[in-house]
């Protein structure tokens, strides 16, 4: 009966924890992203050249 009383709370600071989270990481993935879009992707526009590479090399044959 007494572990039954605390389930509530617990219940309670799981969602709040959870939601912190959730904004916390919303917000720091548009934070990236923001800047991104400013000062560019070096990882994706190397992918990018890469793919497009690809992409001639197989026109090619």
């Amino acid at each position: 009966m007494a572990w039954s009383y605390g389930e509530a709370p617990t219940v309670l600071m799981l969602i709040y924890v959870m939601h912190r989270w959730f904004r916390s990481d919303t917000a720091r993935a548009a934070a990236a992203d923001r800047y991104a879009d400013v000062h560019g992707n070096a990882d994706l526009d190397s992918y990018n050249a890469y793919l497009k590479n690809l992409g001639t090399h197989d026109r090619d044959r």
